[in-house]
């Protein structure tokens, strides 16, 4: 499923406006995210994952897959 930027901020600021703490949607999909990875990419025991994170929620997101990822035996940097 693809959706756009403008579909994203419509998402995340629904889901705010329902209750939902951005901290918690965030924790999610970053969660969410290395599940995906871990499906294409299979076992990331010791292998080693670099993430590039930047100011704001996409750096945030990028942290939750880091601890995530080291969660399944990644090596993250």
């Amino acid at each position: 499923m693809e959706i756009t930027v403008n579909q994203m901020y419509q998402i995340e600021n629904n889901g705010h406006a329902m209750g939902f703490l951005k901290k918690f949607m965030m924790e999610n999909a970053g969660a969410a995210a290395v599940r995906r990875l871990v499906e294409k990419l299979g076992n990331v025991k010791s292998k080693n994952i670099l993430i590039f994170v930047g100011m704001g929620n996409n750096g945030g997101d990028g942290l939750v897959m880091a601890r995530h990822l080291a969660g399944y035996g990644a090596i993250v940097t």
